[in-house]
């Protein structure tokens, strides 16, 4: 009786995860051509085993097979990380958000991608979706932390390690873990081990999974994503204004008590660890500070304006508004 096309798969898989890597590879080296899933596999293996250039080869066949498939990605993703392939890695890594921003898996991939040489608020904001959409993966909470770690962040750092800790309490353990997500996850549990060991917070208190109705980072992002979109376009706006000499004054007064106004009302209804950890973001992200203080000078700018009559206030108000679209823009992209 012919052997079922797909046992190669299920023995390396039972191979890895007694920690038999070498084995486990050597059952998928002779797989199908085209076999997406033992490539990927394959890749992820060689990749735990220490090998993340024969990880790349297995992970770029799977991509060429199969060009859409989340899994391949994120498996060249990873091993492109590893060797230090940094821009085609993060490229990858943005790859992976466009095709799986709704997959809890692919979003903590692309952030663990992004951590190795770009642990930027991209790294952080796909971190935080990651958590929001797999709460129970103790994988999900470990590369949240990897993330804010590296970014300065140690609060969100340590209660995201905490509650990993709380997930699996295996991670505790120093040597390492056999089978694929195991080693994974003691990966970046050893990156974070530094925090130690703590109590699991009692009920009630804040963690990452819990708080509001999405990741921090990511209300914060959108809030100041508004806020720059109002700083560029309320300064231009009163100056088209003021060429015709029609009621400029007016209305930098009303634009500047509009923004405001909005600005109060989005910043209340974000949730609590928002705004509390804003501070945190502003001392470990210069471009998110330049993008706060700029897009708060602007309606006090426009206020001047409206008030004084002079055009000075309002042209600085347009240089603060291209400010803090490009430290945006530049945030963005780091």
């Amino acid at each position: 009786m012919p052997e079922p096309p797909d046992s190669y798969v299920h023995r390396a898989e039972l191979l890895a995860d007694l920690g038999r890597y070498d084995e486990a590879a050597a059952e998928l080296v002779g797989a199908r051509p085209g076999d997406v899933v033992a490539l990927t596999l394959l890749s992820r293996i060689r990749l735990v085993a220490g090998s993340p250039a024969g990880a790349l080869a297995a992970a770029d066949a799977a991509v060429a097979a199969a060009p859409a498939d989340l899994a391949a990605l994120i498996a060249r993703g990873m091993a492109l990380a590893d060797l230090g392939r940094i821009d085609e890695a993060a490229a990858q890594a943005e790859q992976i958000l466009r095709r799986g921003r709704d997959d809890g898996y692919a979003c903590t991939s692309a952030a663990a991608i992004l951590a190795i040489g770009r642990a930027g608020q991209v790294a952080l904001d796909a971190a935080w979706e990651g958590v929001r959409l797999a709460p129970d993966q103790p994988r999900a909470h470990l590369v949240l932390g990897v993330v804010a770690s590296r970014l300065g962040l140690k609060e969100i750092a340590e209660r995201a390690y905490q509650e990993a800790l709380a997930l699996d309490p295996r991670l505790r353990q120093a040597p390492a873990a056999a089978g694929i997500v195991r080693a994974e996850q003691q990966r970046y549990a050893t990156a974070l081990s530094h925090f130690g060991p703590r109590r699991r917070p009692a009920p009630g208190r804040s963690r990452p999974r819990r708080e509001g109705n999405g990741p921090p980072a990511g209300g914060l992002s959108r809030l100041l994503r508004l806020g720059v979109g109002g700083a560029v376009a309320a300064p231009l706006l009163v100056t088209l204004t003021y060429g015709y000499g029609v009621g400029a004054p007016q209305l930098a007064v009303l634009l500047a008590a509009a923004g405001l106004a909005v600005g109060w009302v989005a910043w209340r209804r974000l949730p609590a660890p928002d705004r509390a950890g804003l501070p945190e973001l502003l001392r470990a992200d210069r471009s998110a500070a330049v993008v706060v203080w700029a897009v708060l000078a602007v309606p006090v700018l426009l206020l001047g304006f409206g008030l004084l009559g002079s055009p000075w206030p309002l042209l600085v108000a347009v240089v603060a508004g291209i400010v803090a679209l490009f430290a945006n823009h530049s945030r963005l992209a780091a």
